[in-house]
């Protein structure tokens, strides 16, 4: 398990960016959040996540809030 803050998120369009303690950035749909309560998924809010292959490189899963 990784940790992390949420950037770039968009509510609307269903995704955004996750980036974790070293600065790698990990693509993140908003089927990925466990706890998908939108209005708690904000830029800067910190998380817990996984990282699996994506189509365009490594994302993140399994995303809890913290």
């Amino acid at each position: 398990m990784f940790t992390g803050k949420v950037t770039n998120f968009d509510a609307k369009k269903g995704y955004g960016f996750i980036e974790d303690e070293k600065g790698e950035r990990y693509f993140a749909f908003i089927t990925s959040f466990k706890n998908r309560d939108e209005k708690r998924i904000v830029n800067n809010c910190e998380v817990e996540f996984e990282v699996a292959p994506g189509l365009k490189g490594p994302q993140a899963v399994n995303i809890n809030l913290l």
